[in-house]
């Protein structure tokens, strides 16, 4: 039987049409950053306002390995449920750059060919902090799994819906991943914060592109009706814990 494809900007416009589109396009809302300086060590606070439905994030907080920073949830109140990284740019630079993945084992969606890319597990859960550097640009995101998703995860295996789109006019690129595999499947964000510095990139410096995927209109249909049972729900999201 041939298998029919769809490209990600024709999921892009069916989303749009959906129930599905308001949970993925429109899971990051909002974002803010800034950027200090303590203690002679540049700090990047980082926050994604995620448009979640029903459901909320638990109000938890996990520490970075070695001092790096911070990763935390923040439930739903009238901002909305946000997720909030605090980076030590200073430290993690000096970490060597390597081939980041998902937790599904997957590369990440947006291009980072030829970028400094340094990937940050979070403590005691399957989730990574990614941050990285190319161009004077700087890309901020993160990843992790979500048990009440291991459902959609058994049903399509392994793929990645990550529609790119602009929130105050910082490119985002946001949405799921899921595998077959048990606690692999869940939400990840990117956000390519441009120069920290304020400098003016080259025009043709364009890092961090999207990566364009297709999945089938079986696995789309899929996708669609797990996500919005899950966003009409009233219940808070889990996730995966790690254990070593």
């Amino acid at each position: 039987m041939k298998k029919t494809l769809i490209t990600l900007s024709l999921i892009l416009a069916i989303a749009i049409s959906t129930g599905c589109g308001r949970f993925i396009k429109l899971l990051v809302s909002d974002l803010a950053f800034t950027t200090t300086q303590e203690n002679g060590q540049q700090i990047l606070e980082t926050t994604f306002t995620l448009s979640l439905g029903e459901v909320s994030l638990p109000g938890a907080s996990y520490d970075l390995p070695n001092g790096l920073g911070m990763f935390s949830l923040v439930s739903a109140d009238s901002m909305g449920d946000r997720v909030k990284l605090s980076l030590n740019l200073t430290e993690i630079f000096k970490l060597p750059s390597e081939d980041a993945k998902l937790p599904n084992g997957n590369d990440l969606p947006v291009d980072t060919t030829g970028a400094s890319i340094v990937q940050i597990p979070i403590s005691s859960v399957i989730g990574s902090v990614y941050l990285a550097s190319s161009n004077g640009q700087t890309l901020v995101g993160f990843a992790f799994s979500i048990s009440q998703l291991d459902r959609l995860g058994q049903t399509v295996g392994n793929l990645g819906l990550f529609p790119n789109f602009d929130v105050r006019g910082i490119n985002v690129t946001a949405g799921i991943f899921s595998s077959g595999e048990e606690g692999k499947t869940g939400l990840a964000a990117f956000a390519n914060l441009g120069d920290l510095d304020g400098q003016t990139p080259d025009d043709e410096a364009k890092p961090f592109m999207p990566v364009e995927t297709t999945i089938s209109k079986k696995e789309f249909r899929e996708v669609k009706r797990e996500m919005r049972k899950l966003k009409n729900s009233t219940q808070t999201l889990k996730l995966v814990k790690e254990y070593k």
